[in-house]
């Protein structure tokens, strides 16, 4: 490891500080050069505005593409790794409290199977409002195509287990083959003129993950969430106390659209003119059932405004062809 050079992005917000202090003590232990790059959650919506506009995509999470967009124009080495798609391996985007309750009660043929809807497009419990959005036959087309699709990517994946272990890597496989991560990493290297490399992107870490133990592969009654990398970082490091709870380094959905930054975000801008306006009232009074909803809408809603709204640079005379 030989003092390596490491970074990362923290938001001042309390629970990114406990994950901060988690990362501060651990460069410590392995006597790494790591530095914290703060990021005010009063200039959230601005860095937001900003990213959009480099990618020219829709960021399609609240933390992670924000903080890569920072590091990238901070940061002067000219080669980046960045851990994007960990969660991914690891399931943890399924991980919520009824994933077992829900595992076997579809099959994983049908497009409202457990990692499917749980699987970015929308959380259960908000898939009759995006319904009433973009109409349920859309919904139903759209899940069918991504779910059909990694299914007929895998060899030999065991649709007779229907358990919570085998639903979470189904939802991690969509998340690696549909997921548009890997672009928007593209998108920064471009910006800024960096290699950036997603190590948990490539198709040898997903193998070699795959090919682990799936019923000890999210959990076990000895190390809880992610043994494997538990077992590995133990042996490396044997003065870290791997089984510590780890508490999350995501910012929570809720707090960000009822008392945050993006919190009456739709009382100054105009609601998208797909929605219908039965759901008028919901969109600018979230509550934690429609915060996920209101979410993607404001993030949609960033990128409509700064992208498709603007007006486009012309392309230098002399890259113009003579349609005369």
């Amino acid at each position: 490891m030989g003092n390596p050079h490491s970074i990362s992005g923290s938001y001042e917000y309390p629970k990114f500080l406990c994950e901060k202090e988690y990362a501060q003590e651990a460069a410590r232990l392995l006597h790494a050069n790591h530095v914290v790059y703060d990021i005010s959650m009063k200039d959230y919506m601005s860095y937001m505005i900003k990213t959009v506009k480099h990618y020219g995509l829709s960021v399609y999470n609240m933390t992670a593409q924000i903080i890569h967009h920072v590091l990238a124009e901070c940061v002067e080495q000219e080669h980046m790794f960045v851990s994007e798609l960990a969660g991914a391996v690891y399931g943890l985007e399924l991980r919520t409290p009824y994933t077992k309750e829900q595992a076997e009660k579809y099959s994983f043929f049908d497009n409202y199977n457990y990692a499917n809807v749980n699987s970015s497009i929308a959380r259960w419990e908000d898939v009759q409002k995006i319904s009433n959005i973009f109409g349920k036959t859309m919904i139903d087309k759209q899940l069918t195509k991504r779910n059909d699709y990694v299914l007929n990517r895998l060899k030999g994946f065991d649709t007779y287990d229907k358990s919570s272990d085998n639903y979470l890597q189904l939802g991690h496989l969509m998340y690696w083959f549909t997921n548009n991560g890997v672009s928007v990493l593209e998108q920064t290297e471009m910006v800024f003129k960096k290699t950036i490399s997603a190590l948990f992107s490539a198709r040898k870490v997903v193998e070699e993950f795959l090919s682990l133990e799936l019923h000890e592969r999210y959990k076990n009654e000895q190390y809880g969430e992610k043994p494997y990398a538990k077992q590995l970082l133990e042996k490396l490091l044997p003065t870290y106390d791997v089984k510590k709870k780890k508490l999350g380094g995501s910012l929570p959905r809720t707090y960000m659209v009822t008392e945050g930054p993006m919190a009456g975000y739709f009382r100054k801008h105009k609601i998208p003119d797909f929605v219908d306006k039965s759901l008028y009232d919901i969109i600018l009074a979230p509550t934690w059932e429609t915060s996920w909803c209101v979410k993607y809408l404001i993030m949609y809603s960033v990128w409509y405004e700064n992208v498709m709204c603007c007006e486009v640079e012309k392309i230098p005379s002399k890259f113009q062809i003579n349609l005369e």
